[in-house]
């Protein structure tokens, strides 16, 4: 192993070099990995000083720049859209009921009345309760390019009487 620095293991020559160095008096090695790092500690941080500042003044001029909302209170002011039924501005959305008709006519003409849409490809089958007819019915979807449209067949289904 080849040394490039000349390694004292002289008592009275550490101290002599370490207070030199540092300016405090040696009293062991603990004491001496203490204050050693205490002045690496320092260096750094004096080092690392402008970057902290910099990026700080960085993200306040972000944070003034790109704010979120004009307002002088700062937040957002929400007001809600106006609605206008038959050309008349009314103050709150009117109240509608939900849709659970739909309605398919079959290839009989006989109307049917369902709670679900009825979404289907042809020659495929689906099963739905018919609120007209109180019963469970089978709809069975048939393309027909005359009228391009769907034919729905529906027949009720095998368990009921």
């Amino acid at each position: 192993m080849i040394k490039n620095k000349k390694h004292t293991s002289n008592p009275k020559e550490v101290a002599r070099l370490f207070e030199k160095r540092t300016g405090v008096k040696y009293q062991n090695w603990i004491q001496a990995l203490s204050v050693t790092h205490s002045m690496n500690s320092k260096k750094l941080a004096w080092a690392l000083l402008p970057k902290w500042i910099a990026l700080i003044t960085l993200l306040l001029v972000m944070i003034i720049c790109v704010s979120c909302s004009t307002a002088p209170n700062g937040a957002f002011n929400h007001t809600p859209p106006l609605v206008s039924i038959d050309g008349e501005i009314v103050e709150d959305w009117p109240n509608h009921k939900p849709i659970d008709k739909y309605f398919i006519k079959d290839v009989r003409e006989e109307l049917h009345e369902y709670k679900l849409p009825v979404i289907m490809h042809s020659h495929t089958k689906l099963v739905q309760y018919c609120k007209r007819h109180y019963k469970w019915e089978v709809i069975t979807a048939y393309w027909n390019p005359k009228i391009d449209d769907y034919d729905y067949l529906v027949a009720k289904h095998r368990r009921e009487k």
